[in-house]
């Protein structure tokens, strides 16, 4: 609430700033009651031609809110400009990653989910997707070492653990298949 009042004040005395436009977006995309002001926001923020960054977070907050409503072609088309303007945001290239993988665009996605991964190595939803994906290929050495490098990093997860489970027992390891 403090934040909130503290941007909404920001922009009653100017209104053209545009991080506290980009701010009030991320703050309410937070808010399941309040996606349609995080859409305003976003969307102001990208009027008033911002940096690549504070752009990218935008893209990111329309991205997110296409999501939830399923709009798959918005979906992707947001998460793209958030790569292309912010590319070193390991965030923005899961989520991108994700997208793609839900549009069943696999090969596709595995190039932002490595990416990245390339940007923040403990990033073990990357590898769990990378390993759904390699899955799906049928290609279960790959997706083996896609979450045994996830488990580097989170030895606990149980999504991670589970999957490499279900791999080790398709490819005959049923040894190393009770052991993980």
């Amino acid at each position: 609430k403090e934040a909130e009042a503290a941007l909404l004040k920001v922009l009653s005395i100017d209104p053209a700033r545009v991080n506290a436009c980009a701010d009030l977006a991320s703050l309410y995309l937070g808010e399941p009651t309040r996606k349609e002001e995080a859409r305003k926001y976003a969307l102001k923020t990208l009027q008033l031609h911002p940096s690549n960054l504070v752009a990218a977070s935008a893209h990111f907050v329309l991205g997110t809110l296409a999501s939830d409503k399923n709009d798959t072609a918005t979906t992707l088309k947001e998460f793209a400009a958030t790569v292309k303007l912010a590319p070193d945001n390991p965030h923005g290239h899961l989520s991108y990653g994700l997208a793609l993988a839900k549009a069943q665009k696999y090969p596709a996605a595995l190039t932002p989910l490595t990416r990245a991964i390339a940007l923040d190595p403990r990033m073990t939803q990357a590898y769990l997707y990378i390993g759904i994906i390699k899955d799906l290929q049928k290609n279960y050495p790959e997706a083996i070492q896609a979450y045994q490098g996830g488990l580097n990093c989170a030895p606990t997860n149980p999504s991670l653990l589970m999957n490499l489970a279900l791999d080790q027992r398709r490819i005959g390891n049923t040894e190393q298949a009770v052991g993980s």
